[in-house]
């Protein structure tokens, strides 16, 4: 749901709007991922710390939050088009 935070795996796939795949294993990810101090977080969308869907108006500018809580990855949906 919207603004609600869920823990995810730091290896999940997501899937932005119904139609563009985020995987957060990718080597670009990971890196930033791993970089993240606690209480940090990386938005991504069309702009942001990782912009995805650039071209692709169902992904919001600022689509998602990825925040990392001690050894937790947590999303936030900031969207209206949806996250899976």
């Amino acid at each position: 749901p919207k603004g609600q935070g869920v823990i995810v795996a730091s290896n999940a796939k997501l899937l932005l709007a119904n139609q563009v795949e985020l995987d957060l294993s990718s080597p670009k990810i990971q890196s930033k991922l791993k970089n993240l101090k606690d209480g940090q977080s990386l938005t991504i969308g069309r702009e942001g710390d990782i912009v995805v869907g650039a071209n692709n108006s169902t992904i919001s500018r600022k689509h998602l939050t990825i925040e990392k809580s001690g050894n937790e990855i947590i999303i936030k949906d900031t969207s209206t088009n949806g996250t899976k």
